[in-house]
């Protein structure tokens, strides 16, 4: 009876890499959105860098800004808010200023001494609501930001008929408040809701860099606050007119 002779060979397994994925996570309490690829076109970084501290705005890089609801003792006024000096009222509004005072700056606030959101270099300018309805544009001794909330509205129409693409918002000084988590909305075509995201709550003083997937074809975004949130940057891209590239 002739025998059969089996050579048994090691066989090489392959798993995934763990934690690996073809989606990038969202922001702390958001759901993972696509890793979409950014179209081509014009990247832009928004901080509010042209502006005085105190000096209304309106309007910045073709971006249109307004206040379609506020708090109680806001007033109606979105401002630029000089995070190199922090006053407020009565010097309330050291949790704006950047860097922290551990890192030798003017800021104060536990959630930008350490930990995930620590607030180590200049900022530059926010974008808040402000609070004192006889504040005079313009003086950044009385600059103060509302903690009472309410909606600002960026509207990139004139950039681009087909909206943009967004890639990242920066944050500073996020709480919860009374009535739960603030939230920017974006909006494309015909007024349709395309994502939701809530900022991560970086304590007092904490700084936070939230990534956006990216979200592409916005047309509005509103930073619907129940506490203040104030915007230190955005950064977008404006898509190509068609039949152009960049490059």
């Amino acid at each position: 009876m002739r025998r059969l002779l089996f050579l048994l060979l090691p066989v090489a397994i392959i798993l995934p890499a763990a934690g690996c994925s073809n989606e990038r996570s969202g922001p702390l309490g958001s759901e993972p959105r696509p890793n979409n690829p950014s179209p081509s076109g014009t990247d832009m970084t928004i901080d509010f860098s042209e502006f005085a501290g105190g000096d209304t705005v309106t309007s910045t890089h073709g971006i249109e800004v307004s206040l379609t609801a506020r708090g109680e003792r806001c007033a109606d006024a979105v401002i630029a808010f000089d995070t190199s000096v922090p006053h407020g009222d009565e010097g309330d509004d050291l949790d704006l200023g950047s860097p922290n005072q551990a890192f030798g700056g003017p800021g104060v606030g536990a959630g930008g001494a350490e930990g995930p959101f620590v607030n180590d270099r200049p900022v530059g300018n926010l974008l808040v609501i402000q609070e004192d309805p006889a504040y005079p544009d313009g003086n950044p001794d009385l600059q103060d930001d509302c903690s009472a909330g309410g909606t600002i509205v960026l509207d990139f129409g004139a950039l681009s008929a087909a909206g943009v693409t967004l890639s990242t918002i920066t944050v500073m000084d996020v709480d919860n408040g009374k009535q739960g988590r603030s939230e920017f909305r974006f909006y494309g075509e015909d007024d349709q809701l395309l994502s939701v995201v809530n900022p991560p709550v970086t304590g007092r003083n904490g700084v936070a860099t939230i990534d956006l997937g990216p979200a592409s074809g916005v047309l509005r975004m509103e930073v619907v606050q129940t506490v203040s949130v104030a915007i230190a940057r955005i950064a977008i891209t404006v898509p190509d007119p068609p039949g152009e590239t960049t490059g």
